[in-house]
């Protein structure tokens, strides 16, 4: 097996290979590889197994670094033992002057033992890149990690070169500085458990954590939990039979005592304890007595006819409250009578008096506080008079009513007629004078004499 090096001068170079003078009838075969450390070798054209003896073929390599260096691996097939040439037929080798070590990117700080991966670009040409880090040597090739050394600002540097100049290396400084620690403070409910780097706590406390940062250095931190205890409430609800109550998912309907677990503004448990009273439908009976031409308001329904009526309201606990009434409607009542009065005497009815003849309508309020018709038909009676003209002996008298009269002159004596009327009695009484009649009469002795009943 043959390795001939070569540097290239174009990303991409065909040559022809041909084979003479073998010794046997195989011929040889070839191929063109990459490797920056002579270990690890990459194929960077096609390969070709049989060229035999007196011919050639073409071999192709693309993808290449100008500047880079390449190695053509030739070895003869089935043994044989052949003279080769190689020409050039598009593309070019050869080494390229470089200018500069190109561009470094990666990093500019980290912490001690933190492990940076570092490129470097823009070195057109260049095969080889060798890096230091304050002078000393720590990689080679074009993307390199690299482990920080201790704090304090270091030198990080590049070299880029191939087999015919090297350039002037490219250089950055890398701050070091060790991970400050960190404290992280954080709430836990009672009873739960909380993930927290890699692991799990369950109760409260101080907690030292070593931890790894994103460049591989070790960062303490210590995480002060704190524990939430429940919170607890209590609240008194009332609602109407047939309504539910739901809160946190839970619903109820009777009335009782019950302790629902909701999640708190803090994400904890939060046990609120429901004192539930379920109200049931208020059930009212009235029984009442209109007049006639009345009306009834029950909400907002209006009765003004007998009967049996259910009015369905809302009472001041916002439940359903029903009203059972028994309504009657009296009619108005009408009483009439006949009365009689004496003459100058007066009826009074109601407030009214009445003291003619005559037909009268007095208004009543009855004692269902109604109205009350009566009417009167009132006569008056005139009065009595009777005229006595009467005539007494000498010593006799009158008795006229409970009076008695013996001296002539004109007399009015009131008196009661038979219908409790006054009844007046104009007496003319007269008394005749005593007549005197002398007698000259002569009797026998042992007659007698009469004079009236003597």
């Amino acid at each position: 097996m043959n390795w001939v090096g070569f540097v290239a001068a174009s990303s991409t170079i065909t040559f022809e290979f041909a084979a003479s003078n073998c010794i046997t009838c195989c011929g040889i075969e070839v191929g063109i590889y990459q490797s920056f450390d002579c270990s690890n070798f990459t194929l960077v054209s096609n390969c070709n197994t049989a060229i035999p003896n007196g011919t050639s073929a073409p071999i192709t390599a693309s993808g290449l670094t100008v500047g880079g260096y390449y190695y053509i691996v030739l070895d003869t097939n089935g043994n044989d033992n052949c003279t080769f040439t190689v020409t050039v037929t598009s593309g070019a080798t050869g080494a390229v002057p470089l200018s500069t070590s190109g561009t470094i990117a990666g990093p500019l700080t980290g912490c001690p033992g933190a492990s940076l991966n570092y490129s470097v670009s823009g070195a057109g040409g260049a095969s080889t890149f060798d890096w230091t880090l304050d002078g000393l040597p720590v990689g080679m090739g074009q993307n390199v990690s690299i482990t920080m050394p201790g704090p304090g600002t270091h030198t990080l540097c590049v070299e880029a070169s191939n087999f015919c100049s090297t350039a002037p290396p490219t250089c950055v400084p890398v701050v070091v500085t060790p991970v400050p620690p960190t404290t992280v403070t954080d709430t836990l409910c009672l009873g739960e458990c909380m993930d927290f780097a890699g692991g799990n706590y369950c109760a409260p406390g101080v907690f030292p954590i070593t931890l790894s940062n994103w460049q591989g250095c070790d960062s303490l931190v210590t995480l002060i939990l704190n524990a939430l205890p429940p919170s607890f409430g209590d609240t008194s609800v009332q609602i109407c039979q047939g309504d539910v109550f739901s809160l946190g998912g839970e619903s109820f309907d009777t009335t009782g005592q019950y302790l629902v677990t909701l999640t708190g503004p803090n994400g904890c448990d939060s046990l609120v304890s429901i004192d539930l009273q379920v109200v049931s439908q208020l059930e009212t009976h009235l029984n009442d007595t209109l007049c006639a031409g009345d009306s009834l308001l029950v909400g907002t329904e209006v009765f003004d006819s007998t009967g049996h009526y259910e009015v369905l309201l809302v009472a001041q606990s916002g439940c359903d409250s029903l009203v059972v009434l028994d309504l009657v409607v009296d009619s108005a009542l009408q009483y009439a009578f006949s009365e009689e009065i004496c003459f100058g005497e007066s009826y009074a009815l109601g407030d009214s008096t009445f003291s003619a003849d005559g037909t009268y309508t007095v208004p009543f309020t009855s004692v269902e506080g109604c109205d009350s018709l009566v009417t009167l038909t009132l006569t008056v009676l005139p009065p009595l008079e009777t005229f006595l003209d009467v005539s007494l002996c000498p010593g006799d008298s009158l008795q006229v009513g409970g009076q008695t009269f013996s001296q002539p002159g004109q007399y009015q004596v009131v008196l009661v007629g038979a219908n409790g009327c006054d009844s007046v009695v104009f007496l003319n009484l007269d008394v005749q004078p005593l007549l005197e009649t002398f007698l000259n009469e002569s009797i026998c002795a042992g007659q007698s004499f009469a004079v009236g009943d003597s």
